[in-house]
Order: structure tokens, then C-alpha cells, then sequence
């Protein structure tokens, strides 16, 4: 710091360790709901955040469980984790991603606090929503977090045939004429019925047909009609995931191979 500096000319600054205090715009944290605030904390709203010395606006992404985030310290950047939509009361807490709207200067393990600022003054509520503490700073470069929610796809089932050793249905309406048959080979469905677990094994025509084998059969309720009416039917499930600032990322070849086992 130069001796020849006047104070008019500086306004606010920061003296630190170098690299101690790092730009944050994007951040991985462990969060926990304020008691007195009455409204829901939503995964994708903005919030007023306060860490540092400054306020900014940012979008928040739940993402895990209690489970996860309890004593949590640090996260794991190569596993999948259950998008959360709604920060319970405490002491529960989640992770999430927060994005701010710009950089702010803030220690790696800063303490911050999301309000809603906007809120009526007038009113008699608090409006202090959820504290947490930064985990980790997100820097440009790093991947998407792996954050899904289970989606289902549902195939019709157009005829059943039974060897005496497997079971083998032909379904139809998963995918469209247009789609890659190879992404779904090997894929696990269940039946809608009885939870048979089957395997997706190959096409069958030319009209988006496929086979499906069932190696223990369909189970002795498959016959059975649903209390609804509703014809059996086989049951496709994926993870959807989602981008950081809470949007879906819809990458199929990705989906297809992140099936609940």
C-alpha cells in the first residue's frame, strides 16, 4: 500500500492473506430454514444474500437430504443427488448451489444469511429466511453438479408370451420411431402391477416395438384386472437432471444410463 494514499480516494477495501478471500459468484453450501420465517423456501427463488460485507440477489438450488446435509463439511462432486424442492423448518438443513446475480469478496467458509428484503416493512413478519455456510467455491471450469429428480416413462403392453421359462411382453410407445434403439438396450422396467423387473432386450418390427424379458416371469397378480380398470402397463424410471441455476438438462444418453437399480 503506497504511504502516499488519501483516504478521499478510497472508499471501501479488503487487507487480506492472498487467495484468502476469493470472488464468489457460484458456491455449494449447507443451509437451514429461520424458524420465525413463515414462507416456503423454494428451490429456483431468488433471495437477498449477505455474506461478506455485501447484499446480493441470488438463486438458490436444494439439492440432497437431511442425511446428506447434517455435519456436512464438504460435498462430492462425482455423485448423484436427489434435487430438493423445499427447505423444511429446523433443525433440518439440505445443501444447495447458490448463483449470485454478481462476484462478492468472501471468505471460502463464510457465513451468510437469505432474506426476502422486498418484503412489506409495515408487516409484523420476519424476514430472514434460511443461514448457512459456504462448503465450496464453484469456479467456471467445474461440471454441472449431479442433481435429478426421478422422472417414469410408460410402455404399453401389446402381447405377453410365456415358455415356461421366461416371459417375454411386446410393448410399445417408450420412445419414438425416430429415437436411438441402442440407448434403451439393457435398460431395467418394472410392471405397473406387480413390480416384475424385466430387461429392454431388442426391437421387435419396425413400428417402435421392443421386447421386454421378464427371467422370473410377471408374477401370479398379472392376470388380475386393476381395481381402476386401467390395463397393465411397463414402467421406465430415470433421473431428469438439472442445471445449477435450477433449470432441467435434458440429455438423453445421460438419462438413459442413470436408472434407479
Amino acid at each position: 500500500v503506497s504511504t502516499q494514499s488519501t483516504g478521499n480516494k478510497l472508499e471501501r477495501g479488503l487487507v487480506a492473506a492472498p487467495d484468502s478471500v476469493p470472488s464468489l459468484q457460484r458456491f455449494v453450501a449447507r443451509i437451514e430454514k429461520i424458524r420465525f420465517y413463515k414462507s416456503n423456501v423454494v428451490s429456483g427463488t431468488k433471495f437477498h444474500i449477505s455474506i461478506g460485507h455485501s447484499t446480493v440477489m441470488g438463486t438458490i438450488l436444494l439439492f440432497g437430504t437431511p442425511e446428506d446435509a447434517k455435519d456436512a463439511t464438504s460435498y462430492d462432486s462425482t455423485r448423484d443427488y436427489l434435487r430438493a424442492e423445499q427447505l423444511e423448518a429446523p433443525p433440518s438443513s439440505l445443501l444447495a448451489v447458490l448463483t449470485l446475480d454478481h462476484s462478492v469478496r468472501a471468505p471460502r467458509d463464510s457465513q451468510f444469511i437469505g432474506a426476502r428484503l422486498d418484503s412489506d416493512v409495515t408487516a409484523n413478519v420476519c424476514r430472514l429466511a434460511f443461514q448457512g455456510r459456504v462448503l465450496h467455491c464453484m469456479s467456471d471450469s467445474e461440471p454441472l453438479l449431479r442433481v435429478f429428480r426421478w422422472k417414469t416413462r410408460e410402455a404399453a403392453i401389446h402381447r405377453v408370451q410365456d415358455d415356461g421359462h421366461t416371459t417375454t411382453v411386446i410393448a410399445k410407445n417408450l420412445f419414438a420411431n425416430t429415437a436411438d434403439f441402442g440407448r434403451f438396450v439393457g435398460l431395467k422396467v418394472r410392471h405397473s402391477r406387480t413390480g416384475a423387473v424385466g430387461r429392454i432386450d431388442s426391437l421387435f418390427g419396425s413400428t417402435g416395438k421392443f421386447k421386454v424379458t421378464f427371467s422370473n416371469g410377471l408374477g401370479t397378480e398379472s392376470a388380475a384386472p386393476a381395481a381402476d380398470d386401467e390395463p397393465a402397463r411397463l414402467l421406465l424410471d430415470f433421473k431428469k437432471y438439472s442445471h445449477d441455476d435450477g433449470g432441467d438438462h435434458d440429455d438423453s444418453k445421460k438419462k438413459m444410463t442413470s436408472l434407479r437399480q
